[in-house]
C-alpha cells in the first residue's frame, strides 16, 4: 500500500507540475487530438472509397482501429515513460533512482506525466465509440467485460515491446530507432484488419510484433468474427498475451538493470 500511495502523489505532482505551464498544458491536449485525428479523416475516406476490407465492415474497422487507439492511449498514460531510459542513463540519473526505496521501474514509469495522451484517448473513444454505434452487434455484460480486458492487455502488450526494447539502454545503446521502429509498425498494421495482408505479415503480426493482439483478435471475438483454428484461440486468449508479455518483459528488464555498471561502464 505505501507503495501505491508513493505512486498516486507522484502522479499527482507530475499533474500538477505540467498544469503549472497552462498553455504548454493545453497544446499538449491539442497536440494529441490533431495527431490522432489525422487517423479518423483517413478511415472515414477509406471505408467511403471501400466498403469493406477483407471481410470487415467499415463500422467494423473503425472499431478495430479505435480499439487500438484507446489500448495506445492507455499505454503511453502509464507506460511509456520506459522510452525515457535512455536519456536517464546518460545523465547518469539512474544511479539516484537504485538509492531509493521505490522500485526502480516503478520510478522510471512514475518519472513524468503524459499529457498527450488524454488527448490520444479522446480521440480513441470517439473512433471506438464511432465503430460501435456503426456495426452491427449485440453487448451483453460478458462483451463489456471482454472490452476491458482487451484494452488493458493492449496497454502491457505495447508496454512489454518497448519495455524489451528499452533493456537496451542499460548497456548504454540508444533505442531511440528500435522504439520508433516499432512504434510506427504497431500504428501502422495494428488499425486494420490482418486478413487484407499477405502472410508473411501475418505471422510477423501474430509472432514477432504481434500488433494482431492489440485490436484485431480482441474485435473479432466481440463482433462476431472469430474464426476457428489458431487464429480463433489466439482471439479469445489475446487479453492474456498482453499480461503474459510484460511480465516476461519486466523479468527481462530487471535483469538488464542488475547488469548495469553505471555511466561509463
Amino acid at each position: 500500500m505505501s507503495v501505491l500511495r508513493s505512486a498516486v502523489r507522484l502522479t499527482a505532482l507530475n499533474v500538477r507540475a505540467r498544469m503549472e505551464y497552462r498553455g504548454e498544458f493545453a497544446l499538449s491536449l491539442v497536440h494529441g487530438v490533431l495527431w490522432q485525428s489525422s487517423l479518423l479523416l483517413f478511415l472515414t475516406v477509406l471505408v467511403t472509397r471501400f466498403p469493406g476490407l477483407g471481410g470487415w465492415t467499415g463500422g467494423q474497422v473503425f472499431f478495430i482501429a479505435g480499439l487500438r487507439l484507446v489500448g495506445h492511449a492507455v499505454y503511453v498514460i502509464f507506460f511509456d515513460t520506459v522510452a525515457d531510459l535512455p536519456r536517464l542513463v546518460q545523465e547518469g540519473r539512474i544511479e539516484g533512482y537504485l538509492l531509493r526505496p521505490l522500485p526502480l521501474l516503478t520510478q522510471v514509469l512514475l518519472s513524468s506525466a503524459r499529457v498527450t495522451a488524454l488527448g490520444d484517448l479522446a480521440v480513441g473513444l470517439t473512433v471506438l465509440g464511432i465503430g460501435i454505434g456503426i456495426a452491427d452487434t449485440s453487448w451483453p455484460w460478458w462483451k463489456l467485460a471482454f472490452l476491458v480486458a482487451a484494452v488493458a492487455g493492449a496497454a502491457l502488450l505495447e508496454g512489454a515491446v518497448q519495455l524489451a526494447i528499452s533493456t537496451l539502454a542499460f548497456r548504454q545503446v540508444d533505442t531511440g530507432t528500435p522504439a520508433m521502429w516499432a512504434d510506427e509498425l504497431m500504428a501502422s498494421f495494428g488499425n486494420y484488419p490482418i486478413t487484407i495482408f499477405p502472410m508473411p505479415l501475418k505471422l510477423m503480426l501474430t509472432t514477432v510484433l504481434p500488433a494482431a493482439y492489440t485490436a484485431f483478435l480482441p474485435a473479432s471475438v466481440l463482433l462476431g468474427q472469430t474464426q476457428g483454428g489458431v487464429l480463433g484461440a489466439l482471439a479469445i486468449a489475446s487479453p492474456a498475451a498482453g499480461v503474459l508479455a510484460f511480465l516476461a518483459a519486466r523479468r527481462l528488464w530487471y535483469a538488464g538493470a542488475a547488469r548495469y555498471e553505471g555511466v561509463g561502464g
